[in-house]
């Protein structure tokens, strides 16, 4: 159930705070949170939900789990205020209290460790909430609004006119997270370069620890068995949210190349058109304009087993990631992966310090040209065709991919860290 009181909350094990995800937004923090309360049903669970908008907090995206006891909703107005509103509010009891992001959510996982005297307050950095926001402001000239997606992995408050200068907006965005950092007990960080990343932040190694993604192997064994390789147009697909950061439109381009090659694929793009609708709205014109109606399909948000049944290829265009779900989804489907270098991707497929450990990694990070951050539409095509017209190199990554997954990032071996962590 939804609360509205704080006061008419039952204590649980661990109350989960989080800033405009879990569980009305679908996306790579959301799932590992639904993962996290499904892999330990033995531990009660609570969640703080910090929303800006209402329009975040619609209808839950994700089956609710028998060991949530309850969600409570704080709303919030401007960024500038936000530490005012939030030392005042009362927090619900819990053993631990845990918070998904170094913002505002760890803030109020902060003071409610101080209201609680004897509880523990976790974060868990996805990537790095102080960097990117730091980033979006740069880059939006502290104009940011609601609703926009500059950045990945972490929700960007509504920071813009009115609620102070430039450097205003970043000195609060760095006290924040000092104020975070300073007060957790133990920081879990996803892999270690960017657990180094957070030093110059304020993080403390010596409180910190890796505990990375991790997805429910034998849900896609099934998937797995269905794939298949013996038809006729390849099955290309993007799976995530129709905003900028997921490079939509960078897939997009690359299907225009593929078509005017004479290659014969569809590109399924998987996921949520209402979080940047007027970008959403600019991708449909784009294949319009390439005339790639009958080969690009725009598809709603879908569980991953039914998005990955039937795919040939997953494409990970997106512009930053840290480490991406939908890439371990889609190695336990034995859905190979072209990819972007983003975040840990490399790692993830098996094409760098893990590689050893398998025949053959389960996908591959698309090269770039000289000065280049990303391939270029063009080069990411050339990469698609060679993995899908080598049948012995396409096979040996459809078998590796649910190989790495068994062996390094099958959610009950993570379960089992989550689990200690919470009892330390």
């Amino acid at each position: 159930m939804i609360e509205k009181n704080m006061s008419q909350l039952l204590p649980v094990d661990v109350a989960i705070y989080v800033e405009g995800t879990y569980p009305f937004q679908i996306g790579g923090v959301s799932s590992a949170i639904h993962g996290i309360i499904e892999g330990l049903p033995d531990v009660r669970f609570g969640i703080v939900h910090l929303a800006w908008t209402t329009e975040t907090t619609g209808e839950m995206q994700y089956p609710r789990p028998g060991n949530l006891a309850w969600i409570k909703i704080i709303r919030l107005g401007k960024f500038i205020n936000a530490f005012a509103d939030l030392v005042g509010e009362a927090y619900p009891v819990a053993k631990v209290h845990h918070s998904h992001t170094c913002g505002l959510a760890g803030l109020a996982a902060t003071f409610a460790k101080d209201q609680h005297p004897g509880s523990r307050m976790i974060l868990s950095e996805h990537s790095l909430y102080v960097r990117d926001v730091l980033q979006a402001l740069e880059k939006a000239g502290c104009s940011h609004k609601a609703g926009q997606d500059l950045i990945a992995a972490n929700e960007v408050p509504p920071i813009g006119a009115g609620q102070g200068t430039l450097n205003e907006m970043k000195e609060a965005v760095l006290a924040t997270g000092r104020q975070v950092y300073e007060n957790a007990d133990t920081m879990t960080y996803l892999y270690s370069s960017i657990r180094t990343e957070a030093l110059q932040y304020g993080a403390d190694m010596t409180r910190s620890m890796i505990i990375p993604n991790s997805v429910d192997s034998q849900r896609f064994e099934s998937v797995s068995q269905k794939n298949k390789t013996a038809h006729g147009a390849w099955q290309l697909a993007v799976i995530g949210r129709v905003v900028p950061v997921k490079g939509i439109i960078e897939a997009i381009e690359c299907a225009r190349k593929l078509a005017d090659r004479g290659f014969d694929f569809e590109l399924n793009i998987i996921g949520p058109e209402n979080e940047v609708p007027c970008y959403a709205a600019f991708c449909r014109e784009k294949v319009a304009h390439f005339g790639l109606e009958n080969r690009v399909i725009f598809k709603p948000s879908m569980s991953p087993e039914k998005a990955l049944e039937g795919i040939d290829l997953l494409l990970l265009t997106s512009q930053s990631e840290a480490m991406p779900l939908v890439v371990l989804e889609a190695m336990a489907a034995s859905v190979p992966v072209v990819a972007h270098d983003v975040g840990n991707v490399g790692d993830l497929l098996g094409s760098n310090s893990r590689s050893e450990t398998t025949s053959a990694p389960a996908g591959i990070i698309a090269p770039s040209g000289a000065n280049q951050r990303n391939p270029t539409p063009a080069e990411l095509a050339g990469v698609v065709i060679d993995v899908l017209g080598n049948e012995g190199s396409y096979r040996a990554m459809r078998a590796a991919g649910p190989q790495r997954v068994k062996q390094f990032f099958d959610r009950t071996e993570a379960s089992k860290a989550w689990k200690a962590l919470y009892s330390a």
